[in-house]
């Protein structure tokens, strides 16, 4: 099994080198891919989205050229997306739709979810 793993790439901030605001493959993108390889597991640690300097929607927008790269290459089948201090908000909107809005689209009952961020060191 071969895994993966990159932090701090911030989409959606103006100098990340990986997908430029004009939603373009950035300059290092290629060099990111041969770094990688093909792998099993590609693990997102952290910093991946910038909420911090930047709209959901931009965000979204550059996260969305990016992911497509890296399904289309076949640079990993599984994709494990694990929020940073820049992206922590993320936690919260994905616990909304698997606790809130899922079960009200199967017609259940919601479930009850605790406000909470993953866990963390900050040194």
């Amino acid at each position: 099994m071969k895994i993966a793993v990159t932090s701090d790439i911030h989409l959606g901030d103006s100098n990340c080198q990986l997908v430029t605001d004009n939603l373009a493959l950035g300059p290092k993108f290629q060099r990111f891919c041969e770094v990688i390889g093909e792998v099993d597991y590609l693990v997102l640690l952290g910093d991946i989205f910038d909420f911090s300097i930047s709209s959901y929607e931009s965000v979204y927008k550059v996260a969305r050229i990016f992911l497509k790269e890296i399904l289309d290459r076949k640079i990993a089948p599984q994709v494990i997306y694990i929020p940073g201090n820049h992206d922590f908000e993320f936690w919260h909107i994905l616990e909304h739709e698997v606790n809130i809005i899922k079960p009200i689209l199967a017609h259940r009952q919601p479930r009850g979810f605790r406000w909470s961020v993953p866990g963390g060191i900050d040194d």
